[in-house]
């Protein structure tokens, strides 16, 4: 008895397969900026610290100018 295809599989291209790897690699990209963004935040909030301390510690003591 031959195989006779249903619609999807009539209907699919045959170019699903390199799809597969375009897709992981997509989601590598994605995860990678990611954590390049967390990255960024945690050094913006490092810097938004530091000079918060630092913009509070001239106020309080005064601006030293000599």
């Amino acid at each position: 008895m031959p195989h006779t295809p249903n619609i999807i599989e009539a209907s699919m291209p045959k170019t699903i397969i390199p799809i597969i790897p375009v897709a992981a690699a997509l989601r590598l990209v994605l995860a990678a900026l990611g954590a390049w963004s967390t990255v960024a935040f945690a050094v913006a909030a490092l810097a938004a610290v530091v000079s918060g301390t630092y913009l509070l510690a001239s106020a309080v003591t005064g601006a030293r100018h000599r």
